[in-house]
């Protein structure tokens, strides 16, 4: 019986071997260039008149071509990133969302475009700051 079993295992594990092919490049998307890409983002940050973090978010695209609008994502003292705004249909974005200006918090923020045809291009790099209170 353990003959049988031990041929059974090494059959499957030679058809398992075999059935492998040479390894393929990763073929990029294509919907990551046909919709622009963000680049070259800039951060401030100030505090509302009700003491709320205000953060401004700027960026740049190359072209207009297939472009609907943006997306923002934001994390929050190294938590995950989550969706926080989208159909931004300029190149800025002021978050004044955050808590009370008290206490520092380390922000971060990414965008991504969305195109005409539905589809989310390549996200911006990630941009950090660290918002502490001016007072």
């Amino acid at each position: 019986m353990k003959n049988i079993i031990l041929s059974i295992s090494l059959l499957f594990s030679t058809l398992l071997i075999l059935s492998c092919g040479e390894a393929e490049d990763i073929i990029t998307p294509t919907h990551y260039s046909r919709v622009p890409r963000p680049t070259n983002l800039s951060i401030s940050f100030d505090t509302t008149s009700t003491g709320k973090y205000r953060v401004q978010i700027n960026w740049q695209v190359n072209s207009t071509e297939n472009l609907k609008d943006f997306e923002i994502y934001r994390s929050v003292n190294n938590g995950g990133f989550f969706f926080l705004f989208g159909g931004i249909t300029s190149t800025s974005y002021v978050d004044s969302t955050n808590s009370k200006a008290t206490d520092s918090l380390k922000l971060a923020y990414f965008v991504n475009g969305r195109g005409i045809d539905r589809f989310v291009g390549q996200s911006s790099d990630t941009i950090r700051i660290i918002a502490t209170n001016k007072f």
